[in-house]
């Protein structure tokens, strides 16, 4: 429910947010969802910078990859 609830009235033709904390909520969303993206995008290039962890590295992508693989098709095997 956290993360549909905009707060935006359906029948509104305005189509504004009613509450001001709906409107820091998805404020306070966004910056999170962009400091995510900026931390990953950091990771990758300091990892990457350290020419003697690129291998173990790509291991560790690699392995990763194939677990989130898994869990997002795995699981239609397994709950079809």
């Amino acid at each position: 429910m956290l993360h549909t609830f905009t707060g935006v009235r359906r029948n509104d033709s305005r189509n504004q947010r009613d509450w001001i904390l709906t409107t820091v909520w998805a404020l306070s969303m966004d910056a999170l969802a962009g400091g995510v993206i900026v931390m990953v995008f950091s990771s990758f290039y300091m990892w990457w910078v350290l020419k003697p962890k690129r291998i173990l590295g790509l291991i560790a992508l690699g392995m990763g990859a194939v677990i989130c693989g898994l869990f997002v098709f795995g699981l239609r095997w397994i709950y079809p």
